[in-house]
């Protein structure tokens, strides 16, 4: 389990990490949380 973190985020990155999150519901036909989301943006950024 990771650690509950609070940040702010601005609101034209908010619209894309929204979009994103509802791409990876559509192809997984489940739910899927807003911080898996921003987990898996900030795991595709890193590897860069």
């Amino acid at each position: 389990m990771g650690k509950r973190v609070t940040i702010i985020i601005d609101d034209d990155i908010m619209v894309k990490v929204r979009k994103l999150q509802s791409e990876m519901i559509k192809k997984s036909e489940r739910t899927v949380r807003f911080s898996r989301t921003i987990n898996e943006v900030l795991r595709t950024s890193m590897k860069k």
